[in-house]
């Protein structure tokens, strides 16, 4: 790692016994750098899951595991995680997954934690809605807001800028994420904004649903 900080957000290499490809949404595995879902293959491998044909038929593959998260290898083969299948933003054709957003809008200093969610657009299909905590002493609002999805814009592209964003007194974590807390502008906070759970996600999508038909 020594020289070489960007490793930190890898997850490594596979390890002695264990196979890992990503590949595309035909099962064809992906050249280093571009994302696709992560399957992999081990002796250590689960058979199935109990009582539950249908869901072990989708997931199992001729021996390999879809595992359900969006990653890509570097050149040097260290793995990286993007984020789950089922968490994808399609807006107007283009995924756009979800943490690296998360990841952009908690480098605003004013944004403690982030989760973000798709919904429904007449327009584009989904749009990207966010829901951002304050960090302590920073006072929310709408211009804060622009400024944190201006660096979303700015890091990505302009289909990962949310079209809307509320802010939240607090945001459902997992107990890695209460855990991997820091403060303003840290690394550890952008690592956070990916661990915002189920619970936190889920909820946020029926937040969002619910707001919209408001």
């Amino acid at each position: 790692m020594r020289g070489r900080p960007e490793l930190l957000a890898s997850v490594g290499r596979p390890v002695a016994g264990v196979q890992v490809e990503v590949r595309d949404a035909q099962g064809t595995a992906v050249a280093p750098g571009r994302t696709g879902e992560v399957w992999m293959r081990s002796q250590a491998m689960m058979t199935g899951y109990w009582g539950r044909p249908g869901l072990t038929a989708e997931v199992l593959r001729d021996g390999w595991l879809r595992t359900g998260d969006l990653g890509h290898f570097d050149g040097g083969g260290h793995l990286y995680l993007d984020d789950r299948v089922k968490d994808v933003v399609m807006v107007d054709g283009d995924n756009v997954y979800c943490v690296p957003v998360e990841a952009a809008l908690t480098r605003h200093p004013a944004v403690a934690q982030a989760v973000v969610v798709g919904r429904h657009s007449d327009v584009t299909g989904e749009e990207v809605c966010a829901f951002l905590v304050p960090a302590a002493g920073c006072t929310p609002g709408t211009d804060v807001a622009g400024e944190a999805c201006d660096l979303v814009e700015k890091e990505l592209a302009p289909a990962h800028r949310p079209t809307a964003v509320f802010w939240e007194r607090a945001i459902p974590l997992t107990a890695r994420a209460s855990r991997t807390s820091g403060g303003c502008g840290s690394g550890r906070r952008a690592r956070q904004a990916g661990c915002v759970g189920r619970r936190g996600r889920a909820g946020a999508r029926r937040r969002a649903r619910a707001i919209r038909g408001a």
